[in-house]
């Protein structure tokens, strides 16, 4: 199924990221705050959000988004908090 994206939302394929405080040895360090995150790659932006985002890998918070399936997100494109490099 292809998708474009209207307006500002861009359509992402999501991946799972969890950002973690760990030590060098792998322990979680108690009392952190552990907040989830999700990356996606970019399959389509609107006419109307920032086109830098295109064939990107996005990060963006657990709760941004309309999902469209079960690996398919539409999120607005203030919703994307960075790029990863």
């Amino acid at each position: 199924m292809k998708i474009e994206a209207a307006n500002e939302f861009v359509i992402v394929e999501i991946e799972k990221f969890t950002g973690e405080s760990k030590t060098e040895s792998g322990i979680i360090m108690p009392g952190e705050p552990q907040k989830e995150f999700q990356t996606g790659k970019v399959l389509s932006v609107g006419k109307e959000a920032d086109q830098g985002f295109k064939d990107k890998t996005v990060l963006f918070g657990q709760y941004a988004g309309t999902p469209l399936n079960d690996t398919t997100l539409a999120i607005k494109s203030t919703e994307v908090v960075g790029t990863l490099l």
